[in-house]
């Protein structure tokens, strides 16, 4: 009878501990959201480490562009392109509003908000270059 009882409590613990990784990932979305992700962790890691992923995905998909609609399928790459959009914009405000709450030199601050503005300026012209080769 013990042990049924020792094997409930396990898995009851194992089952709060899963409820507790899902609720991290949805706070660490919430937290980049609002600014509550320090500046260095949201600049550097989800700004320029997941930018270069993104960028090393765009050029493995134009180095195979000859095989594109065999290999990719354009649906592949459209929902690529819209994800990759959102995701711009979501950790540029991410970004800008952790800015907003770094208590370190200003000049970081700042930096990371002219950074931000260049990165709006950039995806503004990928959108306008897109825009001009879709036919229609």
């Amino acid at each position: 009878m013990e042990k049924s009882s020792q094997r409930r409590s396990r898995s009851a613990k194992a089952g709060v501990s899963h409820i507790r990784v899902i609720d991290v990932k949805t706070n660490l979305v919430l937290d980049l959201w609002r600014g509550d992700v320090p500046l260095v962790k949201a600049y550097w890691l989800f700004g320029v480490v997941v930018g270069i992923c993104f960028a090393i995905t765009f050029a493995f998909i134009e180095y195979q562009s000859a095989g594109l609609s065999e290999g990719f399928g354009p649906v592949f790459i459209i929902s690529l392109i819209m994800l990759y959009f959102v995701y711009v914009a979501f950790i540029n405000v991410a970004i800008w509003r952790s800015a907003n709450k770094y208590k370190g030199p200003k000049r970081w601050a700042i930096l990371a908000k002219v950074m931000v503005l260049v990165s709006w300026a950039a995806l503004i012209r990928e959108a306008w270059e897109i825009y001009s080769v879709v036919p229609g």
